[in-house]
């Protein structure tokens, strides 16, 4: 059988994704850390074959210019799974003094150590559909490297396969396979894409006949360009200005989850008081806000606007027009995001640094209402046909040359993924590192009680160009990962906001 992805996956072809785990483990380089690399590789094991889409090989198919899996049974039917050590402990590996703190909700907010991909994802793990068809190499990949104190564990799938929400039920499975109080059944494979069924019938359907045409609607593909060398020039360059005269890196932070409550209430609190509580914001909509403001808390003189492309599920807002399609689109591990703009128009940056956080979440709060519409949908699935040309170009994020960029007439322009769900989530029981039915003894176990303490947790984005102003969120139990190619000042602007967070949160 081969199951067919949709275009929206042939946009994230050359995309790969990575979620990294580290845990503490004393003595992980002995018979504990032997239990525990045992148990991940029963766990995904139990996975892939349950989960038949993960054991197939990828199939370009040319005339529709999207990917199939061949799921058949002369496909190889296997997952990476590599190991490796390393005779230190963690925090000298990674070049710190100290040994890091194990994570909870109530941890001290802050920077993190940059992502080592090595610890992640073995050197010869391919990333993009083409190297994963080419190679034949299984879509699912596994690395664990061991410390004296620790173990590193890395996810890997082509972003082309699956967006976050697929490699969530990978996480959710491994885990299910690790413990005994969780269940995982692995997701339906369906051999035609019920997205690029639902997708084909709304671009089909009249913009008259769709409830609430006669709205007015958010513009579409704000901040997006079809692909050209000029803009593919204008992004190239500006990712380097900002690298080189701005000192743009890929950073990494996390604020506690009682930092994170703190503020979200507070600004609920807000938004409910000064709309009479005719209006609401989501947790989303104030940690997009309260990042993207602090982001640019040091340009309230600057010239010049900000403007922000976060993403979107469609897989809900499909199934309302394709009501017949409802439970395969629940169910759908492809990608499913469509981009659309934080606010209805650039934000000047004196605007920007003179209002709430409160007034930003609402602005995007209603901007998200908007768009969430089948005519809204429907436009920007038609404006993307027009500007991929059916799929057969990528479309590129629209960047000003860096000359104009910081002048009154430029545009920063911010790229986000923003996941409130628990896709950070997987729990490794201290169980698994048990010999024999027999724990360590000498073992200190600080964090939930029996799970391996949770360490440091990174989402890495493979790909074939470095952008600068991107940023992801990532909330789960214990607080909100943060990782963002920013410039310096911006990061240290963000830096000092957290801290005052955390300072706020703890006194």
């Amino acid at each position: 059988m081969r199951v067919q992805l949709s275009v929206i996956d042939t946009g994230a072809q050359d995309l790969g994704l990575c979620r990294g785990f580290v845990f503490a483990l004393p003595r992980a380089l002995g018979p504990a850390g032997d239990a525990l690399v045992d148990a991940v590789r029963q766990a995904v094991e139990g996975v892939v074959r349950e989960w038949i889409l993960l054991r197939g090989v990828p199939v370009w198919q040319a005339e529709s210019r999207t990917w199939a899996i061949d799921t058949s049974t002369h496909a190889r039917p296997t997952f990476s799974f590599t190991t490796a050590t390393v005779d230190k402990p963690y925090h000298q590996a990674i070049n710190l003094s100290q040994p890091l703190e194990p994570l909870s909700s109530s941890s001290t907010s802050g920077e993190m150590h940059p992502f080592v991909a090595a610890h992640f994802r073995h050197a010869e793990t391919p990333t993009t559909m083409q190297q994963h068809a080419k190679k034949k190499h299984p879509l699912l990949s596994v690395h664990i490297v061991r410390f004296v104190d620790a173990v590193s564990l890395g996810i890997s799938a082509p972003h082309g396969l699956f967006d976050g929400t697929g490699l969530a039920h990978v996480l959710a499975g491994i885990t299910a396979g690790l413990r005994d109080d969780v269940e995982w059944v692995a997701p339906p494979v369906h051999e035609s894409n019920p997205l690029s069924e639902a997708r084909r019938a709304l671009m089909s359907t009249e913009s008259t006949a769709l409830a609430g045409d006669e709205q007015e609607r958010p513009p579409v593909l704000l901040g997006w360009t079809p692909f050209s060398v000029l803009a593919l020039v204008a992004l190239l360059m500006q990712a380097l200005w900002d690298k080189w005269r701005h000192g743009a890196t890929l950073r990494y932070a996390f604020i506690s989850r009682d930092a994170v409550d703190a503020l979200v209430d507070e600004v609920k609190g807000e938004v409910k008081v000064e709309t009479s509580g005719k209006e609401w914001v989501s947790t989303g909509d104030v940690l997009t806000a309260w990042v993207l403001k602090n982001f640019h808390g040091d340009d309230a003189s600057a010239t010049g606007s900000v403007l922000c492309s976060p993403v979107f599920n469609i897989r809900s807002l499909l199934a309302t027009s394709s009501t017949d399609l409802a439970e395969p689109l629940a169910s759908h591990t492809g990608n499913a995001v469509v981009p659309y703009s934080f606010s209805p128009q650039p934000i000047r940056l004196s605007h920007l640094a003179a209002t709430s956080v409160g007034a930003l979440a609402l602005v995007h709060r209603r901007t998200l209402a908007g768009c969430k519409t089948l005519p809204w949908l429907r436009d920007t699935l038609l404006a993307g046909d027009r500007v991929t040309q059916g799929g057969k170009m990528p479309m590129l994020p629209l960047r000003d040359f860096p000359w104009v960029v910081d002048r009154a007439r430029g545009t920063t322009r911010w790229i986000v993924s923003n996941h409130m769900s628990s896709f950070a989530a997987l729990r490794i029981p201290r169980a698994a590192t048990f010999v024999d039915g027999e724990g360590d003894a000498d073992d200190d176990w600080d964090g939930r009680a029996g799970d391996l303490p949770l360490l440091a947790y990174y989402r890495s984005v493979a790909a074939p160009l470095d952008l600068n102003s991107t940023f992801a969120l990532q909330l789960s139990d214990d607080g909100l990962f943060v990782v963002a190619s920013a410039r310096r000042a911006r990061w240290d602007a963000l830096m000092r906001a957290i801290d005052d967070l955390d300072r706020r949160a703890k006194s």
